[in-house]
């Protein structure tokens, strides 16, 4: 199974820690371009359901998963990372 790297939004501390604990490779600050999946938080958006929280990109002629963690557990996040992960290798 690949290994995909991970690029964790400044500030998100505790969710890079979770993330890390759980066994995910994480991309040093600087260096996303090389991230497979980019993790965000936008906390100024209203606490409201999202239609997707996990989008699908084509940056650069590489694909890519864009995870949305505003107002989430870092289980959700995990849950979603898997979930995308698992749909981005079908």
């Amino acid at each position: 199974m690949k290994r995909y790297r991970i690029a964790v939004q400044e500030g998100l501390d505790d969710l890079k820690k979770y993330l890390l604990s759980s066994g995910f490779e994480i991309v040093p600050s600087g260096r996303e371009l090389q991230a497979d999946v980019t993790i965000i938080a936008d906390e100024d958006e209203p606490d409201e359901p999202m239609p997707s929280r996990v989008t699908y990109t084509d940056k650069l002629r590489k694909q890519r998963i864009l995870i949305d963690a505003s107002h989430l557990s870092n289980e959700e996040v995990v849950e979603l990372l898997t979930m995308g992960l698992h749909r981005h290798a079908h």
